[in-house]
């Protein structure tokens, strides 16, 4: 996805603009900090903030405009709690940029940042109650109102003009927890897209799981962004791609997702006809069942195929699962299996 903006830690070398920003009336008519009075008292300001960066690992940045470097305003995560579980954010914007949509986007990067490198558990944000652009930013990225927050804030009467979001963020599986011997898995993205159009027409693709109608490049930039690329952000589970770690080249797909017909996640995988028999299935399977515990939480594990299937049948009692039932789904009878992970690590 192009992206129209481009964020940098914010440097001394901001003062300027960062002062025309913070004097403007309309920017600071709901935000809570000390007014600057000169450029030099901005520049104070910066060095304060980039200190406090590096003491308390905080994140703020300026939002650059990607086509021409273009400063257009800041967004940062910070007041971080004890054991860096949770953070806050804060964003202000030139008047001029508003209803472009150039906050949504600055956001969806920082809540991409948070859950992919910070690895956090939760973020929020204060707004003032009358601040209703950036209610609803905050209510569009899955913010809701934290009203517990918001009853212990309103004992101090300086706060009680304020509203309280929070948002939990699913977790994210780092590549590096996938790696094996000879594979590395990764989340996919649209520059796939000629991989999954040749994986999804194999044979054994639409034999045994369906025919997506994905025929071109465009329709497998559609599929990808509303099945795997969709699922890692909304879930935390999803389909990663497999590659062999000795060259890059993609051989297939495996990894975890819900179900509404199953009580926990499904292990699912598909692979190139010419990577089959060599064990990778195995191998990228292996390395996601400690996950299903450790990282989600569930006990059980389990996979669907159709009975037709025998390969993904004697790869499944390798993994060591067991059949438990034999279901009717949208007409099309499936073979459930499952696997205890329990403690596995």
């Amino acid at each position: 996805m192009n992206q129209s903006i481009r964020l940098e830690p914010i440097a001394i070398a901001d003062a300027e603009w960062m002062y025309r920003l913070r004097s403007n009336p309309v920017v600071n008519r709901y935000i809570e900090y000390t007014r600057p009075d000169s450029l030099e008292k901005m520049q104070e300001t910066l060095q304060r903030i980039i200190e406090v960066n590096a003491l308390e690992r905080w994140n703020f940045n300026k939002i650059l405009r990607a086509k021409d470097d273009q400063p257009l305003g800041t967004i940062c995560l910070w007041n971080y709690n004890e054991d860096r579980t949770r953070a806050e954010f804060g964003f202000e914007l030139f008047p001029e940029e508003h209803g472009k949509g150039i906050m949504s986007e600055a956001l969806s990067l920082m809540l991409d940042f948070a859950r992919k490198v910070e690895q956090l558990k939760e973020v929020g944000a204060w707004t003032h109650r009358d601040n209703s652009a950036a209610r609803r930013l905050l209510e569009r990225h899955g913010f809701e109102r934290d009203l517990d927050a918001e009853s212990k804030a309103a004992a101090d009467d300086n706060l009680k003009s304020y509203v309280i979001y929070s948002r939990r963020l699913v977790p994210f599986v780092q590549p590096d927890r996938l790696e094996t011997t000879r594979l590395r898995q990764m989340p996919f993205t649209e520059g796939d897209a000629q991989f999954i159009l040749q994986l999804l027409n194999t044979d054994g693709w639409k034999r045994y799981i369906g025919d997506r109608g994905v025929t071109d490049e465009a329709s497998a930039i559609a599929y990808l962004q509303r099945s795997p690329m969709r699922l890692e952000r909304e879930q935390g589970m999803s389909f990663y791609k497999v590659c062999k770690k000795e060259d890059g080249t993609p051989i297939g797909m495996c990894g975890l997702i819900l179900r509404d017909y199953l009580p926990g996640p499904d292990l699912g995988f598909a692979f190139l006809p010419e990577a089959e028999g060599k064990g990778y299935a195995y191998e990228a399977a292996m390395a996601w069942i400690p996950l299903v515990k450790s990282i989600f939480g569930y006990e059980t594990v389990y996979a669907i195929t159709v009975p037709e299937n025998e390969r993904s049948i004697r790869l499944l009692k390798k993994l060591l699962f067991e059949q438990q039932d034999m279901i009717e789904h949208e007409g099309e009878k499936l073979m459930v299996w499952r696997r205890v992970v329990g403690g596995e690590q």
